[in-house]
């Protein structure tokens, strides 16, 4: 029998609940947790039952915002059910979908006990050398496994096509934070990836070596739980790939310049080191180092479609994209990155 997918609160019924959980469960009280927080036009719920709180995350109301995050709903769902095991994540109790028209459903653990950080404020030391930590674990338990060769790569520009947003992108940052300016080096990435997207990533996606990948790990998706752990939510763009492409990704977004410039070399030598020691092989210092310089792709991407094509309308996710746009222009600037920088090769 095929439980069908909860379309809004009304439907989180003890009735689905028993089904789903396989336990009679007689009465379950519908908190909305976490408004106005996310970009995706998705819902958190925290379902309150006699002897435990489960959270639910339901896919768009909007039908054409669902159909729109289809895909990536189907990979969340995805990574819970086939991925997800001794990774550090909420324990996942349900997970489903429907592929064609994106509605979607994961049932987890509540973690509301544990600390998250604000995007805007940027983590301390401490919490970047944990959540590089998790990063570490989760890339070696997946370096170059077969299964991985499955997962979304070069493909994942079939859902948002780079050079189109490009061409929005300059518009809708006057929209947006119309005293923004855009650096030269800025300007030259990103023509370069509209023109090149495909060969750059594919560079960084589809050549090894390779492993699991989050894809967007960055504040909003990283939970630090009381046994000090950091674990990451949010999979709907899992992928392959390159593993400093989550390293890169997660520092450029998440640390405030001065604490990355001065730290960066010690937390990727830290990083590559903890991949030794997990039984990684055949990957050099020097290669991490590149590698984690050419997947600023990986920020710029995100940083261009999310502005032209996300909801941006509240004061939180205007401090959220200043904060974003500005960390990106510095990490640029700091490492004096062009598009030559895909053009390099080490060892």
């Amino acid at each position: 029998m095929t439980l069908p997918i909860p379309d809004g609160p009304d439907a989180l019924s003890a009735g689905w609940l028993s089904a789903v959980l396989g336990a009679p469960i007689r009465e379950v009280e519908v908190t909305r947790i976490g408004q106005n927080e996310g970009f995706m036009g998705g819902a958190l719920y925290r379902l309150s039952l006699p002897n435990q709180t489960l959270v639910a995350k339901l896919s768009p109301a909007e039908a054409k915002m669902r159909s729109r995050l289809a895909a990536a709903n189907a990979r969340e769902v995805a990574f819970y059910t086939s991925w997800a095991d001794g990774l550090p994540v909420p324990d996942t109790r349900y997970a489903a979908c429907d592929a064609q028209t994106g509605a979607s459903v994961v049932l987890m653990e509540d973690l509301g006990a544990a600390r998250a950080v604000p995007f805007v404020n940027g983590l301390r030391e401490k919490d970047v050398t944990t959540v590089l930590t998790s990063l570490a674990r989760t890339h070696a338990k997946w370096w170059n496994k077969p299964e991985v060769a499955t997962l979304s790569g070069v493909n994942a520009l079939k859902d948002f096509v780079f050079a189109d947003h490009w061409a929005n992108y300059p518009t809708a940052l006057r929209e947006l934070l119309p005293d923004m300016a855009l650096s030269r080096g800025f300007l030259k990435l990103g023509e370069y990836v509209a023109e090149h997207a495909t060969e750059v990533f594919s560079q960084m996606q589809e050549r090894g070596p390779l492993t699991l990948l989050h894809r967007d790990l960055q504040m909003d998706n990283i939970l630090f739980d009381a046994d000090g752990r950091a674990l990451f939510i949010d999979w709907q763009f899992l992928g392959k790939g390159r593993g400093t492409w989550d390293v890169s990704y997660f520092l450029v977004s998440s640390v405030e310049p001065k604490l990355r410039r001065a730290q960066e070399r010690h937390w990727i030598s830290a990083y590559h080191n903890m991949l030794l020691q997990q039984g990684v092989t055949g990957y050099t210092a020097g290669t991490c180092w590149e590698d984690y310089l050419k997947s600023v792709i990986a920020k710029l991407f995100v940083t261009v479609i999310a502005t032209v094509e996300l909801d941006n309308s509240t004061d939180h996710k205007r401090a959220y994209r200043r904060a974003d746009l500005t960390r990106l222009l510095a990490f640029i600037e700091d490492h004096n990155l062009t598009p030559a920088i895909w053009e390099r090769t080490h060892d």
